[in-house]
């Protein structure tokens, strides 16, 4: 009976032990659980932020494509504006230019008639009064065409400008779209 008080001790003893080791196991494993539940609703919560902050990107993007667009359309209608203006200056040039042709053809039948009439009547005062004004719409129309020549380098610099910020707002409207795409993909996930 001695013999079975000691392996009672040590059986007592073992399952202390085991009891000690378990339990601290098991302890190990609930605080372990405990981190999981407690990363669980952070993990939730910062997902959620993501999730809030995607949204007000996306906002601020779709914001930043209006007026990409906007920028897109008044350039567009600033260029249209600025072609016009070149054909309308385009074509006041060649009439100009139709014009001063045809009174320099004029002048020149007029200076050989008035040459002739000279030769044979002698000097009219009527011929010479033609022969003035003509010159005097030959001046005018010669200034009218230089002030288009003149105009002409800022039309198409005007144009110039309008067609490069086109081309920036759609670089800008296409960086956008790219950006609101995956975030849009993001959000899906």
């Amino acid at each position: 009976m001695d013999r079975r008080a000691i392996d009672d001790r040590r059986r007592i003893g073992t399952v202390k032990a085991a009891i000690n080791m378990y339990g601290e196991r098991i302890l190990e494993g609930n605080s372990s659980l405990k981190k999981t539940q407690i990363d669980l609703p952070e993990n939730s919560s910062s997902r959620a932020k993501e999730l809030h902050k995607a949204k007000r990107e996306m906002v601020r993007y779709k914001e930043s494509r209006r007026v990409a667009e906007s920028v897109t359309a008044q350039a567009e209608t600033e260029l249209s504006k600025a072609k016009k203006t070149v054909k309308d200056l385009a074509l006041q040039i060649e009439e100009s230019n139709s014009k001063a042709k045809s009174k320099m053809r004029d002048m020149e039948r007029l200076k050989k008639s008035s040459k002739r009439e000279e030769k044979s009547s002698g000097f009219r005062s009527s011929e010479s009064n033609k022969y003035a004004q003509m010159m005097r719409e030959i001046e005018c129309v010669k200034q009218e065409l230089s002030k288009l020549k003149l105009d002409m380098p800022y039309v198409l610099e005007a144009k110039m400008q309008a067609e490069k910020e086109i081309e920036v707002a759609n670089y800008k409207l296409g960086t956008n779209l790219k950006s609101v795409e995956e975030l849009e993909r993001r959000l899906r996930r």
